[in-house]
């Protein structure tokens, strides 16, 4: 009888997977029992970037997926203040049960109860990762096995929180220097702004510190400045964007995918 069960949670989440919210979408808000007592609301946590992992308390594809995530995300970002990861079981388990798979995984996340009804908001299954920035916006909705998805779900945690970063530090960054979207795929538009008329370049490099581009070298005038970046012949990965301004130096994280 319990096979029949988790066949039929499967089925009605696969109807409704590519449907609803995607990324750029503003993420539907839930408010969920934590395990450890209390509830946790997503709109409550403006200002932080969100890592959702979707699962399913007795999935093996979200078991087996458990470890890399750990090691991969969670180990990685868990010391940031601006960083929240949940775990959302879907499939209505009891404490017993999600704290099962607490025990099972060793996944260190805030687990939330009885989370089907925030995965049909979202239009969403079992064993799928989510991004949410600090705006509240969805930056990544996985559309495959949690697995396959960790290097990307990492990918769009790093940009979210590096924006973040540079969104705070706007006011002290005489340059306020952003791209966005970021992660993007076809094109991004940089932000960056002068108190005083000066020779400006922009140098985007790769992981190895190899110049790849120089963007522009040239004079611009005192106040804010947008450069529409389209990524042409560049490959997929992350590449590091370089401004210098009047011998200021600043230096942004982008990443094409």
């Amino acid at each position: 009888m319990k096979v029949f069960i988790y066949l039929f949670i499967a089925l009605f989440f696969l109807s409704i997977q590519g449907k609803g919210q995607q990324a750029g979408d503003s993420a539907p808000d839930f408010t969920l029992q934590q395990l450890q007592g209390g509830n946790f609301t997503l709109s409550g946590q403006t200002g932080k970037v969100v890592f959702i992992f979707w699962l399913g308390y007795a999935c093996p594809f979200c078991k087996s997926a458990a470890p890399s995530i750990n090691s991969d995300i969670i180990n990685t970002f868990k010391g940031r203040s601006n960083f929240v990861a949940i775990g959302v079981d879907t499939w209505n388990g009891s404490k017993t049960q999600v704290q099962g798979f607490k025990s099972q995984t060793g996944l260190d996340v805030n687990y939330l109860m009885q989370g089907s009804s925030a995965a049909q908001s979202w239009s969403t299954t079992y064993d799928r990762l989510s991004v949410v920035d600090k705006n509240g916006e969805i930056v990544f909705k996985g559309t495959q096995g949690s697995s396959s998805d960790i290097n990307n779900a990492k990918m769009t945690i790093e940009s979210a929180l590096s924006m973040t970063t540079a969104t705070e530090s706007l006011e002290k960054n005489a340059l306020g220097f952003t791209n966005y979207p970021n992660p993007f795929s076809t094109q991004t538009t940089i932000h960056f702004q002068l108190k005083k008329n000066g020779s400006v370049s922009l140098i985007l490099y790769d992981l190895t510190g190899k110049k790849v581009l120089e963007i522009t070298r040239k004079t611009f005038a005192t106040g804010e400045h947008q450069i529409v970046f389209s990524r042409t012949q560049l490959n997929n990965g992350i590449y590091f964007l370089r401004l210098n301004a009047n011998g200021q130096i600043s230096t942004q994280k982008m990443i094409i995918r």
